[in-house]
């Protein structure tokens, strides 16, 4: 399984060459995206995380593919805009 180091780069997690590649490139622009305001990992899903004092918002998705228009809906939710 694919996952990210603490740096944002993707690793093969011994996944085809091309898989791995199109994965990090995903990675990376998610990361130039929302990493200013986002944590963003992968475990048993990719996660993705924000804190606002005591508040911590925490979304899901099983794709990088799904992830981007998650974080666009939850901040249009928490503040009546975008995520970015």
């Amino acid at each position: 399984m694919a996952g990210a180091n603490v740096s944002g780069q993707a690793d093969g997690g011994g996944l085809a060459p091309g898989w791995a590649d199109y994965e990090h490139g995903q990675l990376r622009q998610l990361l130039l995206d929302y990493g200013a305001h986002w944590e963003i990992e992968q475990g048993a899903a990719w996660v993705a995380c924000t804190r606002n004092g005591s508040f911590t918002h925490v979304i899901a998705a099983h794709s990088l593919d799904d992830l981007p228009a998650k974080i666009e809906a939850a901040a249009q939710e928490d503040t009546g805009g975008p995520g970015r």
